[in-house]
């Protein structure tokens, strides 16, 4: 089977945290999917508390990540981060942010 999305703007659905999603595959096993955060839309700051794998990469606009009892840094265009099962911390805009991110 193959996923796939084009995502256009009328395929853009809320999420919980103030962004935006257009989904490519959404099931049992895998999540994934194209985001978009506003920095007038999104509160400041959303907890990360990662149940499975997730791995995201910024398409556009910049992010702040806080993780708890370890690193803090910022991504970018182009800048991916991996975090594995039980990863707990917060993360933030810096920018208006677009991001590819795909969770197990």
């Amino acid at each position: 089977m193959i996923h796939t999305n084009a995502a256009t703007a009328e395929e853009f659905v809320p999420l919980g945290d103030g962004g935006t999603v257009s989904w490519v595959r959404q099931d049992e096993d895998v999540r994934a999917g194209t985001c978009v955060y506003m920095l007038t839309e999104a509160g400041d700051p959303h907890e990360i508390d990662v149940s499975g794998s997730e791995t995201l990469l910024v398409l556009e606009g910049r992010l702040r990540f806080e993780i708890a009892d370890g690193p803090s840094f910022e991504l970018g265009p182009g800048e991916s981060v991996s975090f594995e099962q039980g990863t707990v911390g917060s993360w933030s805009l810096v920018e208006d942010a677009k991001l590819f991110f795909v969770a197990t």
